[in-house]
């Protein structure tokens, strides 16, 4: 049993010989963009599925220029249908894990370049398999998508650290988010040495007083914790605050 997700821009004439060569799809989720051809042609993929008596949910995606939104929406997915389903990601390489539900197969189609990066975006920070087809008449590639969940990278703790530092604005003084989190000077430091370390969050002086910092996270840290929404891109109040070291 397969979950097809794939992506689709202005043209669905790979469906039905991408359902074919899976064999055994038992439902697909089609993205699209939100216009009269992305339109047209999720007409045509749903009398392709009908055709062979297979549920189509499709999705009109309207933020079809922004790659990180569409990764968003794209791990969303992913993670209903595991929920759901109880689906088996099917690692690279590996072939089909035997537990309940079944692999979810990942199609990524050369449709519209945003919509396309953003699906493989998703797919190489969840470390879910896919596959891509670059053209018209090209056979699909296997992508070599490692199967690590890039947000395994961080311990629990770490993330106790980020999920309380998005509660309180995405940027904050560190006195403030030590106090959120009624941890004593060192170990937060310690933290947050690491976390600066990983990329995932920045340290920065306060010019009205150096000895004050103010951590900030990383802009679309969302991408890699499920649990934690798309970090806010706009800095810290005034005044505005430098990076440490330049």
């Amino acid at each position: 049993m397969t979950v097809l997700l794939a992506t689709m821009g202005h043209s669905a004439h790979f469906l039905l010989p991408l359902i074919d060569s899976l064999g055994g799809v038992e439902r697909v989720l089609l993205l699209h963009p939100a216009d009269d051809k992305g339109r047209r042609a999720r007409s045509i993929a749903e009398r392709a599925c009908r055709s062979r008596g297979l549920p189509l949910e499709a999705l009109a995606i309207e933020s079809v220029g922004d790659p990180v939104a569409v990764a968003l929406t794209v791990r969303t997915l992913l993670a209903r249908l595991a929920n759901e389903r109880s689906v088996a990601l099917a690692p690279q390489g590996q072939g089909e894990t035997p537990q309940l539900g079944g692999p979810v197969q990942v199609h990524i189609t050369h449709g519209l370049g945003a919509l396309s990066s953003g699906a493989l975006l998703a797919c190489l920070l969840q470390g879910v398999a896919a596959s891509y087809e670059p053209g018209e008449g090209a056979s699909p590639a296997r992508l070599p998508v490692l199967t690590l969940p890039y947000g395994d990278l961080f311990t629990p703790k770490q993330l106790e650290v980020l999920r309380a530092l998005q509660r309180l604005g995405g940027a904050v003084r560190v006195k403030e988010l030590r106090a959120a989190l009624s941890k004593d000077r060192s170990t937060l430091a310690h933290h947050l040495g690491e976390l600066t370390r990983l990329g995932a969050v920045e340290l920065m002086e306060v010019p009205t007083n150096r000895r004050e910092k103010v951590v900030r996270l990383q802009p679309n840290l969302g991408l890699l914790i499920p649990t934690i929404e798309a970090a806010p891109t706009s800095g810290p109040p005034s005044p505005p605050p430098t990076p440490v070291g330049g």
